[in-house]
């Protein structure tokens, strides 16, 4: 079976902002929640790169899904 992968790069308004997403993603691609998926982060100036690799397209997408949620609630924690 082929191993499904996405790559995203989401700019924020200043390096701040993406340093504070960052580290609350980092913690959590440290722990690894699950063997199905592998997530590398990497930080340049105010643009967070996120590389995911999967087993399967299912496994994929349940891990965009999440870490859409945790970007998103991070979002708006730090914009408080």
């Amino acid at each position: 079976m082929n191993s499904a992968k996405a790559e995203f790069e989401l700019t924020f308004d200043s390096h701040e902002k993406a340093s504070a997403i960052y580290s609350a993603l980092k913690v959590e691609t440290d722990a690894g929640p699950t063997d199905r998926a592998k997530v590398l982060l990497h930080l340049n100036e105010n643009v967070l790169g996120i590389n995911i690799t999967a087993m399967d397209s299912a496994s994929l997408r349940a891990c965009v899904n999440t870490y859409s949620r945790w970007i998103n609630m991070t979002k708006s924690l730090v914009e408080v």
